[in-house]
C-alpha cells in the first residue's frame, strides 16, 4: 500500500498536477491511496483516472483527542482531559470546542502554538484566547512572533523562506539573513528555534519550507503583496545562489553547490533580470555544469522558464533540448550526459546560431558516429531518423502508427530498437529501415515508454 498524502502541495512542474503520472492500471497486490483537497485541480485530474473515490469525515471527538495527545507527546507536553486539577480545568474540552477543532490541520498548529508558552499554569488562559479558525490562528502566531523577535525579523524571515522554491537550507537562510538583511532585534537562530515546527519538514537536511499551503498563501498576504517586494527576495537568493554556483565570479561555474547550480535561473528569472537569464541559459559551462551535478530535468526546467516569452530563439532552443532528452538520459553517468548533450545540441543547435550569437557549444564533443534522433513533438512527423555528425539527414523511418517513445543503436550500430505510443516495439535494419522483429504489448499496455538492447545481442528488452 502507498500513500501520498496532500498531492496538492507537490510542485505542480513538469505536469505534475496533472496526474499523468498515476499509472491507469496497477499490479493486483498493489494499492495506490492519494489525498487532496475536493474540488481542487488535482481533484478533477484524478478522477478522469476513475479510481474510487472517498470523502473524509471531519475528526470525531476521539480521533481529534488522540491526535493532539501525539503532537504534544512528541514534545513531553500534555493538556489535562478533567475537571480534577483544580483551576487548570479541562484543558483538552476547551481547544476541541474550537469551531475548527475537527480539522487537523488546525489542531496541528494550535498544538505548535501552545508549545512556546513556559508557564503551565498559562495554558487554560492561551487556549482560550486561541482563534476558532486555522487562517487567523497563523495571523495570531505571526503577531506573537513580532512581539518577541520584532516585525523586521520575522516578515524577512518568513518572505525569504516563501519565496524559496522547494525550500531554503538553513545555511543559506543564515548566510543571506546576517550579511544581507541584518537585523538588531533578534537572531536569525533565535527565530529559527522559536518557528521551527512551521517551517521545518523534518528532512534531516537542514531544509526550511513552510509545512503547508496554507500558512504559504497567509506569509505572501502579509508579507509580499506587492510584485516589488517579490522580485527583491528572489533578487537576494539570485545574487546568493550566484555567488555559490560560479564562486571565482569568471564564467566557469566549478562549484559543489547543487542547490544553487538548479535553483539559480528560477530565482534570475522571478526577479526579472532577463539579460542574467539569457547570459546562464546560453553558458556551455553552467549548462553542463547543472548537467552533472542536477540532472537533465534541470537543464530542461530551466530552458521552460522561458517557454512563455515571445521570442522565437527560445522557443527553438527549447524544442531542442526536448528533442535531446532521450538520447541523454539514456546516459547512465554524469560524465556521459554531458557528452551526450553537446553531441545532440552542436547538431540541432547549428541553425540556431543566428539566433544566439554567443552559444558556443564544443563540437569537438559531438561523438564520431551516426546519431539516431526522433520526433516527439506535435509539430514534427512521428519518426525516427539519422543524422550524419554535422548535421545531416542520412535516412528516416517511420514503423510506428503514433509517437515514439525512444530509438537507439544497437552496440554494433547495424540494427535500431525503436518503441512507441502505438504499444510496438521494433528491430529495425539501420542501413535500410527494415523491419527485422516486431513485439506488441498486451492489450492495456501501450503504450511502450522504454526499450534497450542486451550488449550480446540486438535482443530486444522492452
Amino acid at each position: 500500500v502507498v500513500v501520498v498524502d496532500g498531492v496538492d502541495q507537490l510542485s505542480p512542474e513538469h505536469g505534475c498536477h496533472t496526474m499523468r503520472w498515476v499509472p491507469d492500471r496497477l499490479p493486483a497486490n498493489v494499492r495506490l491511496v492519494l489525498s487532496c483537497p475536493s474540488g481542487s485541480a488535482v481533484h478533477r485530474a484524478l478522477r478522469t483516472h476513475r479510481a474510487e473515490e472517498l470523502q473524509v469525515p471531519l475528526l470525531d471527538t476521539e480521533a481529534a483527542t488522540v491526535l493532539v495527545r501525539h503532537l504534544l507527546a512528541r514534545y513531553n507536553k500534555s493538556l489535562t482531559e478533567d475537571d480534577s486539577s483544580g483551576l487548570l480545568g479541562n484543558q483538552m474540552a476547551v481547544l476541541l470546542a474550537k469551531a475548527q477543532a475537527r480539522l487537523p490541520l488546525y489542531l496541528t498548529t494550535a498544538c505548535y502554538a501552545l508549545l512556546r508558552l513556559g508557564v503551565y499554569e498559562q495554558l487554560t488562559a492561551r487556549l482560550k484566547e486561541l482563534p476558532d479558525n486555522y487562517v487567523a490562528l497563523f495571523e495570531y502566531v505571526l503577531d506573537e512572533c513580532e512581539q518577541v523577535h520584532g516585525k523586521e525579523l520575522v516578515s524577512r524571515a518568513f518572505a525569504l523562506i516563501a519565496c524559496a522554491r522547494g525550500g531554503l537550507l538553513e545555511s543559506d537562510f543564515q548566510e543571506i539573513m546576517v550579511r544581507r538583511l541584518p537585523s538588531t532585534t533578534s537572531s536569525p537562530t533565535r527565530l529559527i528555534g522559536s518557528i521551527g515546527p512551521y517551517v521545518s519538514m523534518g528532512t534531516g537536511q537542514g531544509l526550511l519550507q513552510l509545512f503547508h499551503r496554507r500558512l504559504a498563501e497567509v506569509v505572501r498576504q502579509r508579507y509580499l503583496q506587492s510584485t516589488e517586494q517579490q522580485r527583491a527576495y528572489h533578487a537576494l537568493l539570485a545574487e546568493h545562489y550566484y555567488h555559490m554556483a560560479d564562486p571565482a565570479l569568471d564564467g566557469s561555474f566549478v562549484t559543489d553547490h547543487s542547490r544553487a547550480v538548479a535553483e539559480l535561473c528560477y530565482h534570475v528569472e522571478c526577479s526579472q533580470q532577463r539579460a542574467t537569464l539569457s547570459e546562464l541559459l546560453l553558458s556551455t559551462a553552467f549548462t553542463l555544469t547543472k548537467l552533472r551535478m542536477a540532472g537533465w530535468s534541470a537543464v530542461l526546467r530551466d530552458f521552460e522558464l522561458v517557454a512563455d516569452h515571445p521570442t522565437e530563439a527560445g522557443q527553438l532552443m527549447l524544442q531542442a533540448l526536448r528533442l535531446s532528452s532521450d538520447a541523454v538520459a539514456m546516459e547512465s553517468t554524469g560524465d556521459g550526459k554531458a557528452v551526450a548533450l553537446a553531441a545532440q545540441l552542436a547538431h540541432r543547435c547549428k541553425d540556431l546560431q543566428h539566433h544566439f550569437p554567443r552559444l558556443q557549444w564544443d563540437a569537438a564533443q559531438v561523438l564520431n558516429t551516426k546519431e539516431v534522433y526522433f520526433a516527439p513533438s506535435s509539430r514534427l512527423p512521428a519518426g525516427i531518423g539519422l543524422r550524419e555528425p554535422g548535421g545531416a539527414v542520412s535516412g528516416s523511418f517511420t514503423p510506428h502508427s503514433g509517437q515514439v517513445s525512444r530509438a537507439l543503436f544497437s552496440d554494433d550500430k547495424k540494427q535500431i530498437i525503436s518503441c512507441g505510443a502505438d504499444g510496438k516495439v521494433f528491430v529495425l535494419n539501420a542501413s535500410s529501415g527494415d523491419i527485422v522483429f516486431e513485439l506488441t504489448a498486451p492489450d492495456g499496455m501501450e503504450p511502450v515508454r522504454s526499450a534497450g538492447a542486451s550488449a550480446a545481442a540486438a535482443a530486444p528488452a522492452a
